[in-house]
């Protein structure tokens, strides 16, 4: 990208994002009452309160990264020959600084089959961070890393919302809300929620 990592916007301030969370997520609950489960709508709610508190370490600096932003399978560039080139990354128009799982956690979460999430998750997690580890990266043990994907896993509850929010159709939003939510329960999250 050619900037170094403190010219990058860091997430948008949690103030900011919060707000508009709030702003937003009432017309989607009114707009899916009839389709969407109580437990969901609580969900959504809850996870909303415990933000400021799971998000703390992005005021604090603490395991923090350059993220893409939007890291699914269609912004990857696959070489025809892998032996000569590599994979690489586009649309960055979303890049920021945020927890580094949290790419990890958006291209699985509301993209992945339970089935393909529940085989490959941890795998590529500890992959993940047995990579920061060898690059030198210190004091981020695997626990924090894993927190640190439930973390954006719960994050991801928001972006079915932001997807109904920009008028994507129901076919898109729809089944990532089903997908998070189904991850969510999985990885027992509800553990990170204020009480």
């Amino acid at each position: 990208m050619g900037r170094d990592i403190s010219e990058v916007p860091t997430r948008k301030s949690l103030g900011d994002y919060i707000s508009e969370i709030e702003r937003i997520l009432p017309g989607f609950l009114r707009k899916t009452r009839d389709r969407l489960q109580v437990d969901v709508r609580i969900l959504l709610q809850q996870a909303l309160l415990s933000l400021p508190d799971l998000w703390k370490c992005l005021g604090e600096g603490k395991g923090i990264t350059l993220t893409h932003g939007n890291a699914h399978l269609e912004n990857f560039l696959y070489p025809h020959n892998p032996r000569k080139d590599s994979v690489r990354m586009i649309d960055w128009q979303f890049c920021n600084v945020c927890l580094g799982a949290n790419d990890l956690a958006f291209m699985i979460a509301p993209h992945w089959s339970v089935n393909r999430r529940r085989s490959l998750s941890g795998r590529l997690t500890g992959r993940y961070h047995r990579g920061l580890v060898k690059c030198g990266v210190e004091n981020y043990s695997w626990d924090d890393c894993w927190y640190d994907y439930r973390v954006s896993v719960i994050d991801n509850l928001y972006l079915p919302v932001w997807q109904w929010n920009a008028k994507l159709s129901l076919d898109i939003w729809w089944p990532n809300l089903k997908r998070v939510v189904r991850a969510f329960n999985d990885l027992r999250c509800a553990e990170l929620l204020q009480p």
